[in-house]
């Protein structure tokens, strides 16, 4: 399977609260585009795919503050139906790409995160995807009982089988080991190859690459690794924000769809 393109009008907007950046701080209200993308060679198994990463907001409920990921697949559920081929919820896949924590008195933090998954979960068929570095998922125990969960598929350095597809996933960024999600430079270079040498049709990651001469922020030592594979595979990553561009294609042939603070919802390309 290969995301073949993007639309860049979005199809629909999410509203949701966020803190602003700047000396001045105070709470705001964004909005998470959500836009189609369409791909070839889609497993029968699956009808779409839907793509998220650094869902970093608040809504505000009766019941008090909530996370953005907690609500965005009920906005997302219900606009399947209306898409083309009527894509049916437990025949849609999901990846999340990290960092999917927030709050509203500050920026950054670090929070707990199963619900989001969860949440996505109960909706689609599966939920797979990477830790951001402001994500938490209980104690150790928790944890461990979390990554057991019926169609959780939480990957760090693994790759799974999932409907037809091979999806690989390294989370968390590149910097100082002892710090929450983090890895060092060879770590994170050596499990993304480990991942890569079994040629997933996927490789989710928090940490973005970067795309040197394209503008394309991230991390240049990824984006450098990557162009150097004789392979090509889809690549979703997050933490850096791609303005402008979503889907971009290296030389050999990779792509590289940054999902940060955007939501996709994939379809099959129709053929002529």
């Amino acid at each position: 399977m290969k995301i073949e393109r993007i639309i860049e009008t979005p199809i629909d907007y999410f509203p949701y609260l966020n803190v602003s950046g700047g000396k001045r701080r105070e709470v705001i209200t964004r909005v998470l585009p959500i836009r189609l993308g369409y791909a070839s060679n889609m497993p029968d198994e699956l009808d779409a795919l839907i793509i998220c990463a650094d869902l970093q907001g608040n809504i505000q409920t009766q019941r008090g503050i909530e996370l953005l990921g907690e609500h965005l697949p009920y906005k997302l559920v219900e606009m399947l139906p209306d898409l083309e081929g009527n894509p049916l919820p437990k025949r849609t896949g999901v990846f999340l790409c990290g960092d999917l924590h927030a709050q509203l008195d500050k920026r950054g933090g670090l929070g707990d995160v199963r619900e989001v998954w969860l949440t996505f979960r109960d909706f689609f068929a599966w939920t797979a995807g990477v830790a951001g570095n402001h994500d938490e998922f209980g104690s150790q125990e928790e944890f461990r009982s979390f990554k057991k969960a019926s169609n959780i598929h939480y990957l760090d350095g693994e790759v799974k089988e999932i409907n037809g597809l091979k999806v690989a996933g390294v989370g968390g960024i590149i910097g100082d080991e002892r710090k929450h999600f983090r890895k060092s430079e060879l770590r994170y270079t050596d499990m993304m190859l480990d991942c890569l040498a079994e040629e997933p049709d996927f490789l989710l990651l928090h940490e973005s690459p970067a795309v040197e001469g394209e503008g394309l922020i991230g991390n240049l030592s990824l984006g450098e690794t990557l162009e150097e594979l004789s392979a090509a595979v889809t690549v979703c990553s997050g933490h850096c924000h791609w303005r402008d561009t979503h889907l971009f294609e290296m030389k050999n042939g990779t792509r590289i769809l940054n999902a940060d603070a955007k939501a996709f919802i994939i379809l099959p390309e129709q053929e002529d």
